[in-house]
């Protein structure tokens, strides 16, 4: 979940009650009627069959794929993003900049923007020393929401990691036809420099935008006395926009695809949650979204993804037919107290975001017919996310916030276990400020956690079995063939009274941390 995204709650029973499940988008569909004949299974390295996402083995097989992803977004602290590059805070004094000829900002104090435009090039990025981290975790794929770079992309083809490339895409005006224009010309740039990368390799697919569908509702009434984290969901869709965003979605994937050739990358585009998948009425089905091979949707229900997995397979609302990848899931690990209107009264609770990381992961690897996987939020914690409303004597972007989003107020269950989306401790790495330098980053109890299902994962005993999720009869753990199994002295076993069943079942990792 990006904050600058933030607005708009799931809201499926809207959808059908509006009447929006058997309306036509004839232009759309017309497009994808003349083009559908010519869509061809890719020969590339990478591809998609039905549900399934199938890589290219070192012998030249398909394989299936299973994204054991991280959401990778390393901003030093003191940086965040804009529009068009990157700005930093070098208040006389308090901080040395790491790019001194920025540009100043018109806008705030000691601000300067722009230096080098995208995040994975700057100096103080230390790229090599996170995928080490991520290859540890037994991560095989990260995620951007933005640009990728020749950098990122030579690290991840050494580190064996691959890489979502993400493409950004603004709130805008998605009916004109100049920003239509503007995006696309944009987007076939970077799939074009991609292409030629000579570490093109390393790109798993490519995704288009993050949760621009909440941006596309009808605003929601303001609540009176609210605090400021809280956002009124939207009332319902604006059809006209919908269609308008999902349509220059499928002519970016049009472009994607007459760039590459054969060998196409799959394209994916993120939605956040699933509300419009699958609804003609909104530009958002199948068939008018034909050359777009991947749903990605941003999850945050709770616990438990509840009946995400069988909505949207088999309904009852329409959803889709496409791969279904978990683009965002997890917790932050501030647990605020009960006060909405003081978040920073609160402390740290690693140990929760760990249990509810692993378990969320567990369902996601159980539901593998239909899902490709999921990249957790995040790698490290991100000090720009929250403006500072609780800590305005502090310099800005310099110490870390605790305020963000609380969909549940005046409610204290839901999405976060404290009711509150702290946006800045969503990180598996905390992160500690060191000067020009690369910031000091500390892994927190997810990391493990996620190392030893990662580990599983990667055999085919994908089932992790642990007290960490209470399948373990001792305390120790296994990877095991069948989801209810249960770890005894290291096996698997269909329950503690009986002895093992699997002879040769998988150990996770338990590897020696390093900083």
């Amino acid at each position: 979940m990006r904050k600058i995204q933030l607005f708009g709650m799931s809201l499926i029973t809207i959808l059908v009650v509006v009447g929006l499940t058997h309306v036509s988008s004839a232009q759309i569909a017309k497009e994808c009627d003349i083009a559908i004949n010519s869509i061809t299974e890719s020969s590339g390295p990478v591809k998609v069959v039905g549900r399934q996402l199938m890589v290219k083995n070192s012998s030249g097989v398909y394989q299936l794929y299973i994204i054991k992803g991280v959401g990778y977004s390393p901003y030093p602290v003191g940086t965040y993003p804009y529009q068009y590059g990157i700005c930093e805070y070098c208040p006389s004094g308090a901080h040395t900049c790491t790019y001194p000829n920025f540009h100043p900002s018109p806008n705030y104090p000691n601000v300067s923007c722009e230096g080098p435009t995208n995040i994975f090039d700057r100096i103080d990025v230390d790229i090599d020393r996170d995928f080490r981290k991520l290859q540890e975790m037994n991560v095989n794929t990260i995620r951007t929401w933005n640009k990728v770079s020749p950098r990122l992309l030579s690290e991840a083809t050494a580190k064996n990691i691959k890489v979502i490339a993400g493409f950004w895409v603004g709130d805008e005006n998605f009916a004109d036809d100049g920003v239509r224009s503007r995006i696309r010309n944009d987007f076939r740039t970077y799939v074009t420099d991609l292409k030629d990368d000579p570490n093109f390799s390393s790109v798993l697919f490519i995704a288009i935008g993050n949760e621009n569908n909440y941006r596309l509702y009808t605003p929601g009434v303001p609540v009176p006395n609210a605090p400021q984290c809280f956002i009124p969901p939207g009332i319902a869709p604006d059809s006209f926009r919908m269609n308008k965003w999902y349509s220059l979605v499928e002519l970016m994937a049009m472009d994607a695809r007459t760039i590459q050739g054969n060998d196409y990358r799959p394209i994916a585009v993120v939605n956040g949650e699933i509300s419009e998948i699958g609804f003609n009425a909104l530009g958002a089905s199948d068939s008018q979204l034909c050359h777009v091979d991947i749903w990605g949707v941003n999850i945050y229900r709770g616990a438990s993804f509840g009946n995400l997995f069988q909505n949207y397979s088999t309904g009852p609302a329409p959803y889709s037919g496409k791969p279904l990848w978990i683009a965002e899931y997890g917790i932050d690990s501030w647990h605020a107290g009960d006060d909405f209107f003081h978040p920073e009264i609160g402390v740290p609770n690693e140990a929760l975001q760990a249990s509810w990381n692993g378990k969320l992961w567990d369902e996601i690897i159980n539901n593998r017919a239909v899902t490709i996987g999921g990249t957790v939020i995040e790698y490290s914690d991100e000090y720009w996310k929250d403006g500072d409303p609780w800590r305005l004597a502090a310099a800005p972007n310099f110490e870390q916030d605790y305020g963000g989003y609380c969909p549940n107020y005046p409610y204290h269950t839901g999405s976060m276990p404290d009711g509150f989306f702290n946006e800045e401790w969503f990180g598996i790495m905390s992160v500690v400020p060191n000067g020009i330098l690369p910031d000091f980053v500390f892994q927190r109890s997810t990391f493990t956690s996620l190392q030893k299902r990662f580990q599983c994962a990667n055999t085919a005993n994908v089932f992790y079995a642990g007290s960490d999720n209470g399948k373990s009869c001792d305390g120790t753990s296994a990877c095991c063939s069948t989801a209810t199994a249960k770890a005894k002295r290291g096996q698997c076993v269909t329950n503690c009274k009986i002895g093992v069943i699997e002879s040769n079942p998988t150990k996770p990792s338990l590897k020696t941390m390093t900083k």
